[in-house]
């Protein structure tokens, strides 16, 4: 905002009036010199957006050319544009903890990681932001986060058979040993009584390789005690 003096040019100005003219110049000088530095050190040529945005006046004060080139209506919608919906919010938090912050914004099909810096010289609500393109990373993570479900939801499944396969098979294992045991209280031959030993110990080992499959799938399921 430009500092004016006014002042009867019919009379002469006294000393004090001298000094606090030159003293308003210079500051009105160097404000705008440091305006001049800043932009000058703006990536004039970068491919994200950048935007300085004044919220005082509700202004756009600098938009780069590869911000005007990606969203050339930015100029006629100002502050109501998507790049600047609801920046006033992240702006005032932005200067209340004196840093940058961050914040994701959605155009259509691009998603832009924002940081929004806030100016913290002199007492102007302005504010700079720069726009990152990051929707290829999103995709990306869309597509890790669906394999990883997917993945996961194999292994449940393989667990999930292996447990009903060894409750399956266990069941009628049982009833086999139980049959043998039955039969060693019989009367057999030695033939007989060796053949049902062969039973009852080739019985014994499936179980036990049973028990085991069950014992793998609580691990896989984390559910082993």
């Amino acid at each position: 905002m430009s500092i004016q003096i006014v002042h009867d040019a019919t009379k002469p100005l006294t000393e004090d009036e001298t000094r606090e003219q030159l003293r308003l110049a210079k500051e009105e000088a160097e404000r705008a010199h440091k305006k001049a530095e800043e932009l000058a050190l703006f990536p004039l040529y970068s491919p994200s957006p950048l935007i300085r945005f004044d919220l005082d006046n509700n202004a756009l004060l600098y938009v780069n050319p590869a911000a005007f080139n990606k969203h050339s209506d930015i100029f006629t919608k100002g502050a109501s544009h998507p790049l600047l919906a609801g920046i006033r919010t992240s702006a005032e938090q932005a200067f209340r903890e004196q840093h940058t912050i961050t914040r994701e914004v959605t155009i259509g099909a691009v998603t832009y990681l924002q940081e929004i810096a806030p100016h913290l010289l002199g007492s102007e609500q302005i504010i700079t932001v720069y726009s990152h393109d990051i929707s290829k990373q999103k995709h990306t993570e869309e597509i890790l986060r669906r394999e990883t479900e997917r993945a996961e939801a194999a292994s449940r499944a393989k667990s999930d058979f292996l447990a009903n396969m060894s409750h399956e098979l266990r069941t009628p294992m049982n009833g086999v040993l139980g049959m043998a045991s039955l039969l060693r209280e019989t009367s057999m031959n030695a033939e007989q009584s060796e053949l049902v030993e062969t039973i009852a110990n080739s019985g014994e080992s499936l179980l036990m390789l049973l028990n085991d499959i069950l014992d793998l799938s609580k691990i896989e399921a984390n559910e082993l005690k």
